[in-house]
């Protein structure tokens, strides 16, 4: 229930929370970027992981479609979809 008592707990709860969270945040990054530690490999493998530059690759695969009520299953209709699709 919302009452100004379990709202201002709610805050406090969350000011105690974002302070936590950052600190854990600083930490985390301080261990995984310690050139003391690490290789200069490592650390850019690091990098890497931090700013997403390998994008992930998906093996997803179509079997069929669904158009209105008709299943579609045959690959030439399924690639008009296709490029229709990336017209938009």
């Amino acid at each position: 229930m919302r009452s100004p008592r379990n709202e201002l707990r709610y805050k406090s709860y969350r000011r105690v929370f974002k302070r936590v969270a950052e600190t854990a945040k600083v930490l985390y990054y301080k261990q995984q970027f310690d050139t003391r530690a690490n290789s200069v490999k490592q650390l850019w493998s690091n990098l890497n992981k931090v700013f997403n530059y390998k994008k992930n690759k998906s093996n997803y695969v179509i079997t069929d479609l669904k158009v209105g009520n008709k299943i579609v299953t045959e690959p030439k209709e399924m690639y008009w979809f296709k490029c229709i699709g990336l017209l938009l």
